[in-house]
């Protein structure tokens, strides 16, 4: 998981949307699909594609993912330079919990960090719950 693409598909999956395969849009009546096109890249439903969902780029929808995946978001950016960071903790059912700590942009943009923090724990929820249907199988 490294392209934006990717961790918003991703992202969008664990907060329960129906993601479009490649190339499935606009043939499908219902979904989400990600588009780039225009400087805004995001997901898109197709019923409704005017404002893309982008949780790294949109506190709203950063926010209601972390409230709906119950993460806990610890954001030190009062402390002394060297102690500044962001933290998203999450947990995945019948697994352990997980970290993801974002130093990026603290000192410019410390929302920005926020919300890509949040976004990259949302997609690694989901490829948590993805590698634990794998082994049940």
């Amino acid at each position: 998981m490294s392209t934006d693409r990717e961790i918003l598909e991703n992202a969008a999956r664990a907060n329960g949307m129906e993601v479009l395969p490649r190339g499935r849009w606009p043939r499908d009546p219902k979904g989400w699909f990600y588009n780039d096109a225009g400087g805004h890249d995001g997901m898109y439903d197709v019923e409704r594609p005017v404002k893309p969902w982008n949780p790294r780029d949109n506190s709203a929808d950063a926010l209601e993912l972390a409230v709906k995946l119950g993460m806990k978001v610890d954001a030190r950016y009062r402390q002394p330079e060297a102690l500044r960071y962001n933290s998203v903790m999450y947990w995945v059912e019948g697994s352990t919990a997980g970290r993801i700590i974002e130093f990026g942009d603290l000192h410019t943009d410390p929302l920005a960090a926020t919300r890509l923090a949040i976004t990259r724990a949302a997609a690694s929820i989901q490829l948590a719950k993805i590698a634990g249907e794998d082994r049940h199988e």
